[in-house]
């Protein structure tokens, strides 16, 4: 029996050896992707330990920032009221520059009208 079915596989024998021969080929172009992720992945790793060695300096940092918030919060009703004072002096010299102008105004009107 054995005999008999070798003649059928000897036949497939090339189509099988074609279609692996073509599997093969493009096996350098599927495995591109995963060389380029793989070597990006080692220099993440490779940075690893720098960002690491950094990080207790990060979060200390971000500590100081945080426990100089309530400070920050307490003066801020101040400026915010120096800072309106500041726009109400500005508010009355522009009202006061709008008076000088229309005063000027009037007196060019006066000028034409003579």
């Amino acid at each position: 029996m054995k005999m008999k079915s070798l003649p059928m596989k000897m036949k497939s024998l090339p189509m099988k050896m074609k279609s692996l021969q073509m599997k093969m080929k493009s096996l350098p172009m599927k495995m591109r992707p995963l060389l380029m992720k793989m070597k990006s992945l080692l220099m993440k790793m490779k940075s690893l330990p720098m960002k690491m060695k950094s990080l207790p300096m990060k979060m200390k940092s971000l500590l100081m920032k945080m426990q100089s918030l309530p400070m920050k919060m307490k003066s801020l009703p101040m400026n915010m009221k120096s800072l309106m004072m500041k726009m109400k002096f500005l508010m009355m010299k522009m009202k006061s520059l709008l008076m000088k102008m229309k005063s000027l105004l009037m007196k060019m009107k006066s000028l034409l009208m003579n």
